[in-house]
């Protein structure tokens, strides 16, 4: 429990530094990195997002398997309601990356390929794992739920433009931390950045060794915090490269998914911390 804290106070502290050093940098790293044209900035324009609705597939599939069985009216409405949820997170999967990116149509159907892989892997772990397995996807379905809903009200609220929106950046830039009102226009929808929000929600892979095992070891616990703050990293760039955010944008982005993870971590983990120790080699 206060490694938790710790590491929480730690990673809100990185972020109140870099926003406070980006506040002054903003405009002149965007002016910098601007490329519509990256092949980078592209790629990532359309996988960012990827993490954050698998996780949504894979919890909502965790959540239907390891329903409870003493009720069957209750384990009914809790297999349709996950379900449906499932089936909603498996359709953006395979359709939000056709909106950045080059594919065919048949590329959305890859969502079904998601849902069932995510269904026998639930399966297969909650035979000796189901308690630990539904407190991670419950866990799961919260963070991206809490993501996608934060970050969309203050996008609305805040309505500051987006860089390549401007044809005169030096005369049309606007400070972070002052709001430019209501607005329904998505080029003013710069802050704070949904793309970096939905990526942090990869930080979720952190919670595998609660009910996988075998990762209970230094090095995978090394493993997935770098494979986790790495994607969140690639993402955060290739949406300043776009023109999409500056770089305070996807700071904001990813400290509120990570801000929640840390929290609803506190919440369901208080009693059983030593589920997140990797084992002494």
């Amino acid at each position: 429990m206060q490694r938790t804290k710790t590491k929480t106070w730690a990673f809100l502290g990185g972020f109140a530094v870099l926003m406070l050093l980006f506040t002054f940098l903003d405009l002149p790293i965007s002016k910098a990195l601007f490329d519509l044209s990256s092949p980078f900035g592209n790629l990532f324009a359309g996988l960012a997002e990827l993490p954050c609705t698998l996780v949504g597939v894979f919890s909502c599939a965790a959540l239907a398997v390891t329903r409870p069985r003493e009720n069957k009216a209750l384990a009914a409405l809790n297999i349709a309601g996950f379900g449906v949820l499932m089936a909603l997170f498996a359709l953006m999967a395979g359709v939000m990356p056709t909106g950045y990116l080059p594919l065919p149509k048949a590329f959305m159907l890859t969502g079904v390929v998601y849902a069932a892989a995510a269904i026998l892997l639930a399966v297969k772990i909650s035979k000796k794992q189901a308690a630990a397995l539904r407190r991670a996807a419950a866990l799961g379905l919260l963070l991206v739920l809490a993501a996608m809903i934060i970050v969309n009200i203050v996008k609305v609220f805040w309505g500051r433009p987006r860089m390549r929106s401007m044809t005169d950046p030096d005369s049309q830039f606007t400070l972070w931390f002052i709001p430019q009102g209501f607005t329904a226009d998505d080029e003013c929808k710069s802050f704070p950045s949904g793309h970096s929000a939905n990526a942090a929600c990869i930080l979720w892979i952190t919670l595998l060794p609660t009910f996988l095992p075998r990762l209970r070891t230094n090095k995978a616990h090394i493993a997935l915090y770098c494979v986790a703050f790495g994607w969140m990293a690639l993402s955060m760039l290739s949406r300043v490269i776009m023109g999409a955010h500056f770089a305070t944008d996807v700071t904001m982005g990813a400290a509120i998914t990570v801000c929640c993870f840390y929290l609803l971590k506190r919440v369901f983990y208080s009693k059983e911390a030593v589920l997140f120790e990797p084992e002494k080699l």
